[in-house]
């Protein structure tokens, strides 16, 4: 009994070592099975020549010479621009369409207004009182120099001429953002129309308004 308890732990030792050496083996042959695979197919010259395989360099061709399709384009907020007159009056003429081309300084629509009219009579009125107004403050200065004139007229007549002046430059700023020609208001001229001019190039997108309509 003694002899063979040896050879009996040697067999055992030996099963335990073969039996770990065979998962190790199924565990390396599981990792190779799971390596990726590429799809790459690799060709000798002999072999592209036996299965008459073209090969040729890069080309550009024309797939299509023209492609036609519905759609709608937008634009930035900083490239889309109402125009508008800050005015009330009517609509004398206005030939737009949607999608007409317009270039800038372009005369999209002539408006006719009652107030307008009235503005220009208002700021002429006032360059004819501020004449006046002048005239009568220069006349003041000269008494008072000469000590005859009341210095209380004086400063009364003065407030008048700056409270004139102040009242024709607002009117004229007014008039230019309506876009009157200021020259020529001075010369006489007054008009009712006003031009409603573009001020870019580009499409008409909208139009909301039609001859007669008033704004």
């Amino acid at each position: 009994m003694n002899k063979k308890a040896p050879i009996y732990i040697t067999l055992l030792s030996s099963l335990l070592l073969w039996n770990c050496s065979k998962d190790l083996k199924s565990e390396t042959a599981t990792e190779a099975t799971t390596e990726k695979v590429v799809d790459i197919v690799h060709v000798s010259e002999a072999q592209a020549k036996n299965v008459q395989l073209p090969v040729g360099d890069f080309e550009q061709t024309i797939v299509g010479e023209e492609v036609t399709a519905n759609g709608k384009v937008e634009v930035p907020p900083q490239q889309m621009i109402s125009v508008s007159v800050p005015i009330a009056g009517f609509v004398k003429r206005i030939d737009l369409l949607p999608g007409t081309p317009v270039r800038k300084g372009q005369v999209l629509a002539v408006v006719q207004s009652m107030e307008y009219v009235q503005l220009q009579q208002e700021y002429l009125q006032a360059l004819s009182k501020q004449k006046f107004q002048e005239q009568d403050l220069n006349r003041q200065e000269t008494l008072n120099q000469e000590n005859v004139g009341s210095k209380k007229k004086l400063q009364q007549i003065d407030a008048e001429y700056q409270t004139g002046k102040a009242i024709i430059n607002g009117l004229e700023e007014k008039l230019k953002l309506i876009g009157c020609n200021i020259a020529k208001l001075k010369a006489g001229t007054i008009t009712p129309s006003i031009n409603v001019i573009s001020p870019i190039n580009g499409v008409t997108k909208m139009v909301y308004v039609n001859i007669g309509k008033n704004i």
